[in-house]
């Protein structure tokens, strides 16, 4: 973690830790949900922060980067998934929901519903797991999804969709596309109602989800979702397009990991890569407020003091705000990028508290009594 001075400095270069906090859009809103950001990485979750120096520029980031591929980030982050489901508060999360298989034309999902609620017909989230577009699974993220299940009372359906780069974008989409619909049409069956039903995810989780909103609406079925969850979304633009010395701290850190998720998402083909980029597809919370009001529902946005998505999280939530489909924006207060899939991380259980007050709030109108 290096020593104090360098953990506090606010220099960036090639001898800084990435311990800086990520600049802020200046965006004010007043959620219900309001923490004081001092620019200090939380006590118990630095040590878990601490890391080599970020690169110094762009062409320092793209030689460290050149070497790594889809399948050696997997790698390295499967040990970390696997401790966060073995812990004691996911294991009890777990414990709060009943899991079945499901599947919607050929797209696997697993369905979580609350044991205290068991013969309700429930809102249904439609929850897309985070991982770059890349890495992850609805296995991996199922404590997640059993926490937000319960937390909220609402049928949670966990989709397993096709990665990248064996599966290039859209393709993941088209997969969540299904599973929309197949929960509408199956909604006697799931013990769901089809008139609510919300849509969300973390890191490229949420950037799915938007894109996802965003293609339903375009097609004359955006009255399918009710409710976006948009939590740490991944939006890569920012990084590809701006200069590399206004990236600061932990954007800088992510830079590459940033550019590999784009070559994935094309199936690592330049050219795919180039006209995904010129059709603005693969950037769905860039967008104005005509077209935020025409193609979104109310929006949840979330995000973190030291998350290197902060800055696009932010301007995503102030067209939202400007078109009036921004459902609340909540930056949670000296912590990195979706630090809520480790449940031990201190204040992962406002994360779900408040994400599931939100999805009560639109999708109930009220809360739900358990029964």
């Amino acid at each position: 973690m290096g020593d104090t001075e360098s953990q506090n400095s606010n220099e960036v270069g090639k001898d800084s830790v990435r311990l800086v906090a990520t600049p802020s859009t200046g965006f004010v809103f007043q959620s219900e949900y309001m923490y004081e950001l001092t620019g200090e990485v939380h006590p118990l979750i630095a040590e878990g922060m601490k890391a080599a120096s970020v690169p110094a520029s762009r062409e320092e980031c793209v030689r460290a980067w050149a070497p790594r591929t889809a399948q050696s980030i997997r790698d390295m982050y499967r040990p970390a998934l696997a401790r966060f489901l073995a812990c004691d508060p996911a294991k009890q999360a777990l414990e709060q929901v009943v899991t079945d298989s499901f599947m919607f034309e050929g797209v696997h999902t697993l369905v979580h519903r609350p044991v205290s609620l068991p013969n309700r017909v429930l809102p249904a989230l439609v929850y897309l797991h985070g991982g770059g577009g890349f890495m992850g699974s609805a296995e991996d993220w199922q404590h997640c999804c059993a926490r937000l299940s319960s937390e909220a009372g609402v049928v949670v359906v966990n989709v397993n969709y096709r990665l990248a780069p064996e599966n290039p974008f859209p393709a993941a989409l088209i997969d969540v596309e299904k599973v929309v619909r197949g929960v509408v049409a199956e909604a006697e069956k799931l013990g769901v109602d089809p008139d609510k039903i919300a849509l969300g995810g973390d890191s490229a989780g949420g950037h799915h989800a938007v894109a996802v909103a965003r293609r339903l609406a375009r097609g004359g079925e955006g009255q399918l979702i009710k409710l976006v969850l948009a939590m740490s979304a991944m939006e890569t633009k920012m990084f590809r397009e701006s200069p590399f010395e206004e990236l600061v701290g932990t954007e800088r850190d992510a830079a590459g990991l940033m550019g590999l998720c784009d070559r994935c998402m094309s199936g690592e083909d330049e050219n795919r890569l180039e006209q995904l980029i010129s059709s603005n597809e693969l950037h769905p919370m860039v967008l104005n407020t005509g077209e935020a009001e025409k193609e979104l529902p109310p929006t949840l946005v979330v995000t973190s003091e030291f998350d290197f998505l902060r800055r696009p999280s932010e301007e995503f939530a102030k067209v939202l705000k400007d078109a009036g489909k921004l459902a609340d924006f909540i930056v949670y207060p000296g912590t990195p990028h979706v630090f809520w899939l480790n449940m031990n991380s201190p204040l992962a259980g406002d994360v779900y508290r408040h994400t599931a007050e939100v999805i009560k709030k639109v999708l109930f109108g009220v809360a739900l009594e358990s029964s």
